[in-house]
């Protein structure tokens, strides 16, 4: 049986200007987005618990204040789904 669109719902959101989403990337800091990609390369490969262990370990180094993180979370919040609130307060009930 063949699929069809018909039917489906019609977002009608226009999409968005390639243009201007690529403006910031543009405008960006060659050593700033180096450095992000080595980061992304550092810590892409790495699991879930590799990755709350080496958290832990900064928290415990104090590379972490507890207040800024809090802070963090707070403003990340309103932006995530509730899966995704859930989650975040598990890494901060962790990172305690």
């Amino acid at each position: 049986m063949k699929r069809t669109l018909q039917g489906s719902k019609s977002t009608k959101t226009p999409l968005p200007n390639t243009d201007t989403m690529n403006q910031p990337v543009q405008n960006a800091d060659p050593n700033q987005i180096n450095e992000i990609q080595n980061i992304m390369n550092h810590y892409g490969g790495k699991s879930e618990t590799e990755l709350m262990d080496e958290l832990r370990q900064a928290r415990q180094a104090g590379a972490i204040d507890p207040n800024e993180l809090a802070n963090v979370a707070q403003r990340l919040a309103p932006m995530l789904t509730p899966e995704q609130q859930q989650r975040l307060l598990y890494v901060m009930q962790q990172l305690q």
